[in-house]
């Protein structure tokens, strides 16, 4: 049981440490469309984690 237990956590880790990666680089993507645009109403906001999961949650709800 113990076993399975630490192969789900490290699983998770993995899972996390990879969103956290390809969020990074969303937000660098973001970043630099945001330097281009000379027009606040073109620039784009940043995502965090926090937002993703309301996202996701809203999208169950509906």
């Amino acid at each position: 049981m113990l076993e399975h237990a630490r192969a789900t956590e490290a699983a998770d880790r993995r899972f996390q440490n990879e969103l956290l990666a390809a969020l990074s680089e969303y937000n660098g993507r973001i970043a630099r469309h945001n330097l281009l645009v000379s027009t606040p109403l073109l620039q784009l906001t940043t995502l965090t984690m926090e937002r993703l999961d309301d996202l996701a949650r809203e999208e169950q709800a509906t």
